[in-house]
């Protein structure tokens, strides 16, 4: 799977699968080759089997909400992140999935809210950071968000969306050589942006 080989590695996960009918990890394992191979359909029914056998299996809640995220059914992957949550009510992950749906479906409010408490539970949820940043410029608190990009950015998230979005806040700030700096950085990253 990792090397890329993944027909070989459907057929040894099938084949561990049989002979292993009550062990969840070729599912999931399953699951995440057939994603990418872009096969969606055989994805979900991989994650709908562990659940046939761990109705509860976080990871399996986890596969199903994210592609229904990636298929935009917001509702579905919505249901599966809480499901998680009241699981673990500390899954820093489904919070900010979570987030992103609430901020999609124009409840800023409610999606800042889950992005702070995945940020709480996990300081260095790079992915949370960013959206905050996103949520709190989005609506008009751009001095807020700077320090969220920045934190965003230290993570890990130096890529040109984070970049671009530390940029355009400095920019509404008045900041024109710290928006310039990092949307020369983000050029350095994607030349071709």
């Amino acid at each position: 799977r990792f090397a890329g080989r993944l027909d070989e590695a459907t057929a040894v996960l099938e084949r561990t699968a049989r002979e292993n009918p009550r062990f969840a990890q070729p599912w999931l394992s399953l699951a995440e080759v057939h994603v990418k191979k872009d096969e969606l359909d055989q994805a979900a029914a991989a994650y709908r089997h562990v659940l046939e056998m761990a109705p509860d299996h976080v990871e399996a809640l986890r596969g199903l909400g994210d592609l229904a995220f990636l298929r935009e059914r917001p509702d579905e992957a919505a249901r599966h992140y809480a499901r998680i949550l009241e699981i673990d009510p500390g899954d820093a992950g489904a919070m900010t999935r979570l987030g992103v749906l609430r901020m999609r479906s124009g409840r800023p409010d409610e999606a800042t809210a889950l992005f702070r408490r995945a940020i709480e539970r996990d300081p260095t949820n790079g992915e949370a950071l960013l959206y905050l940043a996103g949520a709190l410029t989005s609506t008009g608190r751009a001095a807020e968000a700077i320090p969220y990009f920045e934190r965003a950015l230290e993570a890990g998230q130096r890529n040109p969306m984070a970049l671009n979005g530390l940029a355009l806040t400095r920019l509404t700030l008045g900041d024109q050589a710290g928006a310039a700096r990092a949307f020369r950085e983000s050029l350095r990253l994607d030349p071709k942006q």
